[in-house]
């Protein structure tokens, strides 16, 4: 599939009958490929024609449009970004204050907007010029004028400039390729039928769309239209992967995938293990009977079968699996062209959890916890070079193959950069999460945070939290999770290494590494900031061995008193 969004335009413009053209359009992109991207957007817009400034009302509403709507934060969503400069327009067109309120005072005109993003077409309309969608030999009218018939003449009823509020009609289309899209003012359209429109957009595969609009504009003329005549044509010659909001806007509803066991098949999948059962999942080890190969089928439980939020975590799910390159990142898999139910395909990734890998090296070596570190920064910074954040992160997610490579997996929590999606704020599991996400406040690195807890664990055995979570769930305030120095269950470990792990898991996120390289550099080499060894009380250093000197000179002393007074 082409990685590229490459759109072919047409247009042409003409007065017809009347002394000057009242009519305006342009077409303009904003690097269509780049993320965030603004679009193509094509506009046309008609000046009413009993207003002395229907010109100026069209040629202000366009240009101004152009100019302001790329300027918008890319932040926005594209539906606020049109209607915030839309609302602007129509406030310069509108004068309230003007003493000669007939309508050949007023700056009234049309405005038709089609603006394509990715694969998904958003159409913005007020009055009576129009958007057409063609595909497969139909022309499909996207707008609805605005008009009212007064006798026998069509008046419009909504206009730019027209009150001191303006309603605009907003419609979203998925596209295909090859489909095009036609913008006529009403000079046009209404001069032709409909037949006459499908027929001028019939083929336009390998055609010059400027002549084409060309044409179709001197048919309409030729078919007796007094008014001007505009046309603009695009043609989606090549259109991107679907990305992830595209998936989530999908209005294509499939059933949820039925429970399945051992031995039964979905679509040419057969199971050949259940790895895990929740109330929120079915993740099955199935083999396509099409290729041989081993892949995972993952599915939502029938319970959330009318859960908004978990089918767009599913979407996402599958979106970061089919996007990612890393070798220790776990891939996607594409489904049959015409699934029969709801579900992703993902990358079996055979090996052992780092989990099992912990319980099969109680006391591993730094070196080796080192390596593991090492390769999980290296997938965790590819998922955030793509706008990833993992958000759940701990060793059931993460495979060790029999050539001690890692793989990250599970995308069931992540959160995606710009997507205009609501996510859960604290998710996966309480020991490796920040505990200012555990107390509800948001945290800006939660995947560096539970790598470092992960190390920790790595080389201890426990969380570095004395309390269970149970404890944290109760905690009020940071001063109260009670960091527990890595020497009171390593002494082998070097006690520069206390600091490194007590600075990157400080409560205090202000306190924290602010990148996880500064990290890597204080866990791999000792360096002049962190606490030496003979820094360290020794109270904390060796608690017990402390303690126990304390009791036996107290009881000498107690005895010494105790002979001295009997003498």
């Amino acid at each position: 599939m082409s990685q590229q969004l490459r759109i072919s335009i047409g247009s042409y413009s003409h007065r017809g009958q009347q002394p000057i053209n009242q009519d305006a359009f342009a077409v303009r992109g904003d690097n269509l490929n780049a993320a965030g991207h603004k679009g193509m957007v094509a506009v046309v817009a008609d000046g009413v024609s009993h207003c002395k400034d229907g010109q100026l009302a069209s040629q202000a509403c366009v240009a101004g449009f152009m100019q302001d709507y790329f300027n918008t934060p890319k932040t926005w969503r594209t539906e606020q970004s049109v209607g915030q400069v839309l609302t602007g327009l129509n406030r310069w067109l509108y004068r309230p204050d003007k003493t000669d309120q007939r309508i050949e005072q007023q700056r009234l005109t049309t405005f038709t907007a089609a603006i394509i993003q990715n694969t998904w077409l958003h159409i913005f309309h007020v009055g009576d010029s129009r958007a057409y969608l063609y595909r497969d030999g139909q022309l499909q009218q996207l707008t609805h004028d605005h008009c009212t018939w007064v006798g026998s003449n069509q008046v419009l009823n909504r206009a730019m400039g027209a009150g001191p509020n303006i309603q605009i009609d907003f419609s979203s289309h998925q596209l295909r390729q090859g489909d095009g899209i036609l913008l006529t003012t009403d000079g046009v359209h209404q001069s032709v039928t409909p037949a006459q429109l499908s027929y001028y957009n019939a083929s336009l595969s390998e055609v010059d769309l400027d002549a084409r609009a060309q044409e179709l504009v001197e048919w309409s003329a030729e078919q007796g239209s007094k008014d001007n005549m505009t046309a603009v044509l695009l043609r989606l010659d090549e259109l991107p992967p679907v990305s992830v909001n595209d998936q989530l806007q999908d209005p294509a509803h499939l059933p949820i995938a039925p429970a399945l066991s051992l031995g039964q098949s979905l679509d040419g999948f057969k199971v050949l293990d259940v790895i895990s059962a929740t109330p929120r999942s079915m993740v099955y080890k199935v083999l396509c009977l099409h290729s041989g190969s081993t892949l995972v089928l993952k599915a939502l439980s029938i319970g959330l079968r009318d859960d908004p939020l978990a089918m767009s975590a599913l979407v996402r799910e599958a979106w970061v699996a089919n996007n990612v390159k890393h070798p220790q990142l776990m891939h996607g898999h594409e489904k049959p062209n015409t699934p029969s139910a709801n579900y992703i395909l993902l990358e079996y990734v055979p090996g052992t959890s780092l989990r099992q890998w912990m319980y099969d090296h109680p006391n591993a070596s730094l070196d080796s916890v080192r390596d593991i570190i090492k390769q999980l920064i290296r997938a965790v910074r590819s998922l955030h070079r793509l706008g990833v954040q993992h958000r759940d992160l701990r060793p059931e997610n993460i495979i060790i193959q029999a050539d001690q490579k890692l793989v990250l997996i599970d995308y069931g929590s992540v959160a995606v950069a710009g997507l205009n999606t609501h996510v859960e704020e604290r998710v996966g599991a309480l020991e490796y999460a920040a505990p200012e996400l555990i107390l509800g406040a948001p945290c800006q690195q939660p995947d560096h945070y539970a790598i470092v807890v992960i190390a920790y664990e790595l080389l201890t055995g426990h969380s570095p939290f004395a309390q269970t979570p149970n404890h944290w769930q109760r905690y009020r305030r940071l001063s109260e999770f009670r960091y527990r120095p890595i020497y009171t269950s390593r002494s082998d470990l070097p006690h520069w290494l206390n600091a490194c792990f007590d600075k990157a898991l400080s409560p205090d996120p202000r306190h924290r590494y602010p990148a996880m390289s500064e990290f890597w550099q204080d866990f791999t080499t000792p360096s002049n900031h962190l606490v030496r060894a003979d820094d360290i009380p020794l109270v904390e250093r060796y608690p017990v061995t402390v303690w126990q000197s304390l009791c036996l000179i107290l009881v000498l002393m107690l005895l010494v008193q105790n002979i001295y007074w009997w003498l």
